[in-house]
């Protein structure tokens, strides 16, 4: 019983793992064996995670055990530790054998082989050889009794007054020593039973402990279940409805404003670059191409592109992202939690499995079926002894008695003819030696078993009461402990800081904080570890907030990216940066003739000093803007920059000399003009023909431009106002009292394109208000990260504070372990100081009765043989009975008158001296 109290406490330290996660099917097993482990708390709580309604009951059990193993009282009786450890030693033979056997061996098959070869079957004798005399006195002793004859019987012979005065005086020392030695054997058995009643009450009150805890001590642990129970809540603060849920409900309040603060811009963003896509090759509302290019668009989509990558991974996007992360399903979270509070309630689980096994599986019944088996035969072994000692001393009592004072009938003279002796003498003489040789037969027997029996208790004993972590680890091998890595340290640490203290140590020694673990590749206490770990489950949930409040935040507002697509959208005028695409020119029919009108000459080459006309062909423009004058892109154009693109008025000016002015032209600079015909170029250039044509389809090239200049060539999308048909567009967003107006989404965020066509102008402002569009999104993105950015990460560690660390420091401050020290203590109080010491008190008692009960057998043998020699050889002729009788007394005289001769003498000499 006192090494399970030992293993039990120990178990609490040795499955402590410093190795990887269980995995299935241990995993599966954990699992399955956390659905038992117990509540001893509420009802409702019965059908938890962590136990269930019949593990209720079994905490019910081991606290009903308690009254039924302890029969409400305390420790009983006194110990006196200094007087049984020493003699436990003596019983060993002064040294702890099961010490040196365990400290030698590698395994705890070893061990066998190292007591065999050590000490052998001669340290068993030498503790058993109360039980080898008396086997040896039995065999030679009713051997002697069946082959010999008393040859003391054959006469009769006086018996003298002194003689019978000796037989009573060695008698009655004789028997006072039986006595007293049989009263110190009943004692000895009632410390031995008491002892052993302590160990099992004590083991019952730790079992209680251990589960349902001491509400009585605030200091003390508060037991399994209890523990049990808080592991639970801690998990159930991630349940719907529980104060961390609301709590993290604030956090989302505060990160739903920046949330839609940057899908507000992100959406901007993709509206941009949108627009840069679908006007990139620009198309009338009939969906005929218009054969003219954006550049601008071109060359401003990388830049947005570039731009909506940063502000996706912008801390403003990613603080916002929290509301998805947090609204997440929680029982991930739940899984999470339970991955790491199975270091914990593994070694629970590891107490909870012994004691289900002690109650559930019978094993404490059975060990208290058994110890009353032995307690009864004990019990009945010393009522025999006790018995027979009481027999035995009336049967020597009458028997002395009787020969003291009536050996012969009273009033006999010596005269008569019948024999005087006393016949029941002899025969109750007999009956006091033979009862005395069985009696003492039976004390060695009985006493050398129980000695060899209580002879490995007693070095067991002797190794539990000074065991700590230096001696733990000595003995490890032979008990097959690994003491390597946490697990070892762990295990020493419970033996000396709780079940072994130092002598004077009140403080309290809390298990959370005192074992170990691996957590990564350092070493830290089970409670750090268990809420570093639980703090990554919930910060994990919170990774956005976490890693994007860690580092720096730069306005949005001015991030170079951000400025450079603003400058490109606002710097160039998107007039001179929409133009024709030459290639598609060349291959449209219509436009098929101006290609050949280039600057070499190919149509306008005069034939004659006469015809001269400007020899800049049309052909060469044919990628002229929109916009009337040419136009030099800037530097700030990427790979477009730095080139001069021809506008309208340019191609008007090559178009003028191949007709007359067209008396319709409007303002506009895209002038057409009146063809000559061929008959006019006949005689002027060299191809009057195809010049006729160049000129028709350099009209019509100016058609296409009025079009671009007047039509819905362009795409300029908004947002469309919530809960409306008409358009919003966010540059016009405006903040009153903390709250923004005008920002185009609806409430939960979301916000719809207005899809609309526009005229060039319309699409130049679209293009240039992007700058105040873009800058108004940003800064209400910069301004809701620089309001929350703090808040929210104190609210976090609020929040983990609160609803993690704080439960888990309540946790580890109710797990103490200084009630096992009690317990342990306890333990080897009642099974080695008082059961073991009782039971060597019986075997000394025992034997100390055997040696006066050796020294009963010859004397009351001698009373027998002079009884039954007298009564049997009785002779009515007294005449040489008389004459012995006269010679015996004649020698007692003349010894008794030697002596007083002497004493004379001497009397004489000193008066001599003094005269």
């Amino acid at each position: 019983k006192l090494s399970l109290t030992f293993a039990s406490a120990a178990s609490l330290a040795q499955v402590i793992p410093g190795s990887p996660r269980l995995q299935s099917p241990s995993r599966m097993m954990l699992e399955a064996r956390r659905v038992l482990l117990i509540a001893a708390a509420l009802v409702a709580w019965a059908q938890g995670q962590y136990f269930k309604e019949e593990d209720r009951q079994l905490a019910a059990i081991a606290h009903n055990s308690v009254d039924q193993h302890c029969h409400g009282g305390k420790f009983q009786g006194s110990v006196d530790r200094a007087g049984s450890i020493a003699d436990l030693q003596k019983n060993v033979g002064g040294e702890n054998i099961a010490l040196e056997v365990l400290s030698q061996a590698t395994s705890s098959e070893d061990a066998q082989d190292v007591f065999m070869e050590k000490y052998g079957t001669t340290w068993m004798l030498q503790r058993g050889a109360a039980l080898v005399i008396g086997v040896i006195m039995f065999v030679f002793g009713f051997g002697l009794y069946w082959t010999k004859k008393c040859r003391c019987c054959a006469s009769e012979r006086p018996t003298q007054e002194y003689q019978k005065t000796c037989v009573v005086i060695i008698i009655v020392l004789t028997l006072a020593g039986i006595v007293w030695g049989s009263v110190s054997a009943v004692r000895g058995f009632h410390t031995q039973m008491m002892g052993f009643q302590n160990a099992r009450c004590t083991f019952a009150r730790f079992l209680d402990h251990a589960t349902n805890g001491n509400q009585a001590q605030q200091d003390s642990f508060i037991g399994i279940f209890h523990m049990l129970e808080r592991l639970e809540g801690l998990e159930r603060t991630f349940d719907n409805g529980t104060a961390f849920t609301k709590a993290s409900e604030n956090i989302l309040e505060e990160t739903d404003k920046l949330n839609r603060a940057a899908n507000l811009a992100n959406k901007n963003l993709e509206l941009l670059t949108d627009a840069l896509q679908a006007n990139k090759k620009p198309t009338f509302a009939t969906t005929e191409p218009t054969l003219h290019d954006c550049v601008l668009c071109e060359a401003a989509l990388p830049y947005a592109n570039n731009a909506s990558t940063t502000m996706r991974n912008s801390v403003a996007t990613l603080l916002g992202q929290t509301r998805a992360d947090i609204s997440g399903p929680s029982e991930v979270m739940k899984q999470k939690l339970q991955s790491t509070t199975d270091v914990v309630v593994s070694w629970w689980d590891a107490t909870v499995d012994g004691i289900n096994k002690m109650y559930r599986d019978g094993i404490f019944a059975k060990w208290t079926r058994h110890e009353d088996l032995v307690k009864w035969i004990l019990l009945i072994a010393v009522l025999l002894v006790t018995l027979s000692a009481v027999g035995l001393i009336v049967t020597a009592v009458l028997s002395v008695y009787r020969f003291k004072y009536h050996e012969m009938k009273e009033g006999f003279d010596g005269d008569e003819p019948t024999n005087p002796y006393n016949v029941r003498i002899h025969q109750q003489a007999r009956r006091t030696w033979c009862w005395a040789f069985v009696y003492v037969l039976s004390t060695l027997i009985v006493a050398g078993t129980l000695n060899v029996a209580a002879a490995p208790f007693s070095s067991f004993c002797l190794v539990m009461h000074d065991l700590d972590g230096a001696k733990l680890e000595q003995i490890a091998p032979g008990l097959n402990l690994t003491l390597n890595g946490a697990k070892g340290t762990n295990l020493k640490e419970v033996m000396d800081k709780c079940v072994q203290p130092s002598s004077g140590d009140t403080v309290n020694n809390f298990l959370l904080d005192m074992l170990v673990t691996k957590h990564g590749s350092k070493t830290v206490s089970l409670k750090e570890s268990l809420k570093q770990n639980a703090r990554d489950v919930v910060q994990s949930r919170f990774s956005s907030v976490v890693q994007s409040s860690a580092g720096p935040a730069p306005p949005l507002l001015t991030d170079p990216v951000m400025q450079k697509l603003r400058e490109v959208l606002k710097d160039n005028p998107v007039d001179s940066l929409v133009i024709g695409n030459r290639l598609e020119f060349a291959k449209a029919e219509e436009y098929t003739d101006l290609r050949h009108d280039d600057n070499t000459g190919k149509l306008r080459k005069p034939l004659g000093m006469d015809s001269a006309i400007s020899q800049l062909g049309l052909g060469t423009v044919l990628n002229s803007s929109l916009a009337c004058p040419n136009f030099t892109l800037t530097a700030k154009l990427g790979n477009f920059s730095q080139i001069t693109i021809a506008g309208i008025k340019e191609f008007a000016d090559r178009l003028a000399p191949l007709g007359d002015i067209d008396p319709n032209a409007t303002d506009t600079c895209a002038k057409k003009v009146l063809c000559k015909p061929t008959t006019y170029w006949e005689k002027k250039v060299v191809r009057a023909y195809n010049l006729n044509q160049a000129c028709l389809a350099g009209n019509r090239y100016m058609d296409l431009k009025r079009r671009l200049l007047t039509e819905d060539a362009f795409r300029c999308s908004l947002f469309t106002k919530p809960g409306g048909t008409e358009a919003c567009d966010p540059k016009d967003m405006q903040k009153f009292f903390g709250a923004y107006t005008g920002d185009c989404m609806d409430a939960e965020g979301a916000v719809t394109v207005f899809e609309r066509r526009c005229t060039l102008d319309a699409f130049s402002s679209y293009t240039q208000s992007w700058d105040d569009r873009l800058a108004n999104v940003l800064k209400r993105a910069d301004a809701e990260v620089e309001r929350i950015r703090v808040s929210a990460n104190v609210s976090l560690e609020q929040l983990i504070g609160v609803h993690i660390d704080s439960p888990i420091e309540a946790l580890s401050g109710a797990a103490t372990c200084n009630f096992l020290s009690s317990y342990f203590q306890k333990g080897i109080d009642g099974f080695c100081y008082q059961g073991i010491v009782g039971t060597r008190q019986i075997v000394k008692s025992y034997i100390l009765c055997a040696v006066w009960s050796a020294l009963l057998i010859p004397t009351m043998i001698g009373v027998y043989c002079r009884s039954k020699g007298n009564f049997e050889n009785w002779k009515s002729d007294r005449t040489e009975f008389m004459e012995l009788k006269r010679k015996q007394e004649e020698a007692v005289d003349s010894l008794l008158g030697k002596k007083k001769k002497d004493g004379q003498q001497d009397s004489d000499s000193d008066s001599n001296v003094d005269g």
